[in-house]
């Protein structure tokens, strides 16, 4: 069997444990529903609430990085690190409020130190452009797909994490990464991965475990 192939199942065998043992019992994403794939902002309001951005709201985050040998089954621990994520100010941006970001997280590192919300979504500056990250899907649980395969799906379910449980969330994938984001909240769980060239499984775990949100 090809190498890579028993990798990538490596791999999403481990996501799909990590995000079945954290999450209670939610209906997978319908797949005879419709799916959008067009690329666009939800409706109003202006402002969203994926992630809380008055200044002092902060998060903590506990993130911990795992080796996976495929072959052997193997999975050790390298690093858990307790990250602290703050909104420390905020300024104009391209005619939109952009929202500045201390310290770094798995869960928030796309943010790479700054954001802009608007229009229920998140945008990160790339290359001096707004990019497209998080769009607050629909609540009727059809799944949208944006951005060249990024796809958004919400949940009227409970979510169980260290940081509390909510009543509902929103779970955005795209290849190796899952973000489950609670609105008003913001990110409370991420997992990403990556295959080096030995096929050594690198994953990434990153949970919210306290927060202080206006």
């Amino acid at each position: 069997m090809n190498k890579a192939i028993v990798a990538k199942t490596f791999v999403l065998f481990f996501l799909a444990a990590f995000i079945g043992c954290n999450h209670s019992t939610s209906p997978s994403p319908d797949s005879s529903a419709p799916v959008d794939t067009s690329t666009k902002t939800a409706s109003p309001p202006d402002s969203s609430t994926l992630i809380p951005h008055s200044v002092a709201d902060h998060w903590i985050y506990v993130d911990s990085t795992f080796n996976i040998d495929q072959w052997q089954g193997i999975d050790t621990t390298i690093t858990v690190d307790t990250n602290e994520v703050t909104i420390v100010g905020d300024t104009i941006y391209l005619g939109r409020p952009l929202y500045l970001v201390n310290g770094s997280s798995v869960a928030t590192s796309f943010l790479q130190g700054s954001f802009v919300e608007h229009m229920d979504s998140v945008f990160q500056i790339v290359f001096g452009q707004l990019d497209l990250w998080l769009l607050a899907p629909p609540n009727d649980g059809h799944t949208v797909q944006y951005n060249g395969g990024l796809t958004a799906t919400h949940y009227n379910s409970p979510l169980v994490t260290t940081a509390g449980t909510f009543k509902s969330y929103n779970l955005y994938t795209h290849s190796f990464d899952s973000i489950f984001v609670v609105p008003k909240v913001g990110i409370v769980r991420r997992a990403t991965s990556y295959t080096d060239m030995r096929y050594t499984v690198q994953v990434q775990v990153s949970t919210l475990v306290r927060y202080n949100v206006k």
